[in-house]
């Protein structure tokens, strides 16, 4: 199995990236993301798909990546402090908030996925 990453554009908080399953011209799965890679795999687990996953660019003749297992990397999501560097930890999803539709309150959630602020976007 093969994703492709396309970077769209960039945020104060890095470069964000599309990731479209199976060739570089394929409907997009992922619509943006700081960790592409693990969004994608995520994704596809909710799909009920398993085993090894190749990253890809367009262009390129070898793979970004390998990922040996993708209901693995699933649970995890690329972090970076100004402390530890970068480094893998366990993916958390964010938490919606409770609305009070009595009050008006906000029902949107803000767009990142946990609290590292890995900003991305799904599309089935």
């Amino acid at each position: 199995m093969r994703v492709y990453l396309a970077p769209t554009h960039r945020t104060p908080r890095g470069q964000l990236y599309a990731v479209r399953l199976g060739t570089a011209r394929s409907p997009v799965i992922v619509e943006r993301s700081l960790d592409p890679e693990h969004a994608a795999c995520r994704y596809l687990v909710e799909l009920g798909l398993k085993g090894q996953l190749e990253v890809w660019s367009e262009g390129r003749t070898t793979p970004r990546m390998i990922i040996r297992r993708i209901e693995t990397a699933a649970g995890r999501t690329a972090r970076e402090d100004s402390r530890d560097g970068p480094s893998l930890a366990k993916y958390r999803p964010m938490e919606k908030p409770v609305s009070d539709a009595s009050l008006g309150a906000p029902t949107d959630a803000p767009e990142c996925d946990n609290d590292n602020g890995t900003e991305e976007s799904y599309v089935a």
